[in-house]
């Protein structure tokens, strides 16, 4: 990177998870870094955890993590997860069937989940104690101006307004950045936000509550129905942050009591043995707000040769597969490479930019497909069936035969490239007739499933929510 430039600093709008990464990363630069961020400084308790899921970090996030030094810090902060736990649609009244999925090939393959602000909080500390950063709270960006290379900011406690000029600009900001909205200004491209049609409520399930159900608290656990799906990742106290994701029939409505209502009621039909199971989880699911899921598509992430964006500020995707926290550590990580190897700032962040967005373009489709896997697909024989064939096939040859988790939890193996891998897979599962055993291995497991549980007769049960709108 050219140190002509020295006199200007780096700015981060984004005080996140995207932005204090960034900053640690830039303490060998030979430039100043200022972290600018809306919100006042964290507390333990801070509001975004109160919205936000458990994150769960895979290889591309920690080699990220790893590379500043809090590789430990965040592993002694996390639960390990080893598997995925599937409660199959008749356990939602009888509790009893229920299957594992390991979270990849090898025995020692696992995730790790962490909450938001436990993870913010690590980095912040971090993050100070590098002399070569400031971080600055309750600042808000009001204007951006690219031709002069310069930003406006307003105290937003005092109202006080500031300029400054930048020799970059890094919008780490978020899926709703204001940095992109400046940078839309003016400028010939393609812009998307995308809303999913799926809402969610948050949930904390109690470990009490966790051990009656048989609750591992080191797997990830999935509740799917027809019309709803519940996800509850563990905590250390072995407590279970969850989440339930419906439709609802109104979604313009989502702030409304009529809406709560009708979430409420949603889920108390599909999982009522959940609902019913603790104060806890009524509390917490009453008092949690609906959200909504985006996706952010932007035809290019760079302007000017000096105004970039990284992680959901580019490319927010939804949560279902983990990788929105873990792709935006990997962009932090690509773009110091690009700074440090490039002379010139407008070559690093087109390097940059070339590097990863194919990529993150292709991870917003697996994770829609990974949704549907999950809600309706993971209880699939014929789904369990190609899971154990891949697993033959890959220990047969591992060159040839991938597993799509493992492609992309493990490894990192670009987005878009394993999803050519899949599509080669997918030609040879036809080519060489493969799917046959397909559907042959999944018949001998639907057969040993009826042996081992006979089948019994089932009246639907109708539950009906006591509840008065008046009374919300």
């Amino acid at each position: 990177m050219n140190v002509a430039q020295n006199e200007k600093p780096i700015v981060i709008i984004g005080a996140g998870i995207s932005g204090l990464t960034l900053s640690i990363l830039m303490r060998h630069f030979g430039k100043k870094v200022i972290v600018f961020e809306k919100r006042s400084p964290y507390t333990p308790n801070d509001e975004e955890d109160v919205r936000s899921f458990n994150l769960t970090i895979t290889e591309r996030g920690m080699k990220s993590l790893r590379s500043i030094g809090v590789e430990k810090e965040v592993i002694d902060a996390s639960v390990s997860l080893k598997s995925r736990i599937i409660h199959h649609p008749a356990a939602c009244v009888c509790k009893s069937e229920i299957s594992e999925q390991s979270y990849g090939e090898e025995k020692d393959d696992m995730l790790y989940s962490i909450p938001r602000t436990t993870l913010v909080n690590l980095l912040y500390e971090k993050a100070r104690a590098n002399a070569k950063a400031d971080i600055v709270f309750n600042q808000e960006l009001v204007e951006v101006n690219k031709a002069l290379s310069t930003l406006k900011l307003r105290d937003t406690t005092t109202y006080e307004e500031t300029e400054i000029e930048y020799s970059l600009l890094i919008g780490a900001d978020g899926a709703y950045s204001k940095v992109r909205s400046y940078m839309l200004l003016g400028e010939i491209m393609d812009f998307k936000i995308s809303y999913f049609d799926w809402f969610y409520k948050k949930f904390v399930i109690s470990p009490q509550d966790g051990k009656a159900l048989r609750m591992d608290p080191n797997s990830l656990h999935v509740f799917p129905k027809k019309g709803g799906l519940v996800v509850a990742i563990p905590n250390q106290d072995h407590s279970f942050s969850s989440i339930y994701c419906t439709r609802i029939s109104d979604p313009s409505d989502v702030k409304s009591k009529r809406a709560n209502h009708e979430m409420e009621q949603r889920f108390l039909n599909d999982f009522p043995h959940l609902y019913r199971l603790g104060e806890r989880v009524r509390t917490t699911f009453e008092e949690s707000k609906i959200s909504g899921l985006v996706t952010v598509n932007i035809s290019q992430w760079t302007v000017e040769g000096n105004v970039v964006l990284v992680g959901d500020a580019a490319h927010a995707v939804f949560p279902f597969y983990g990788q929105g926290m873990n792709s935006a550590l990997q962009d932090c990580r690509q773009l110091v490479a690009s700074l440090e190897k490039c002379e010139y700032i407008s070559d690093a962040i087109n390097e940059y930019e070339i590097a990863q967005k194919a990529s993150t373009s292709a991870l917003s489709a697996l994770c829609t497909k990974h949704f549907h896997y999950l809600q309706e697909g993971c209880t699939s024989p014929l789904n369990d069936s190609r899971r154990f064939v891949n697993k033959f096939l890959s220990k047969f040859n591992k060159d040839l035969w991938k597993s799509e988790y493992h492609m992309v939890a493990q490894t990192e193996i670009p987005y878009d490239m394993v999803v050519r891998i899949l599509n080669k897979q997918k030609r040879y599962r036809k080519l060489f007739s493969i799917f046959v055993l397909d559907y042959l291995v999944a018949g001998l497991i639907v057969v040993k499933k009826r042996l081992q549980k006979p089948f019994k007769r089932r009246k639907p049960v109708n539950h009906e929510l006591n509840l008065e709108l008046g009374s919300i």
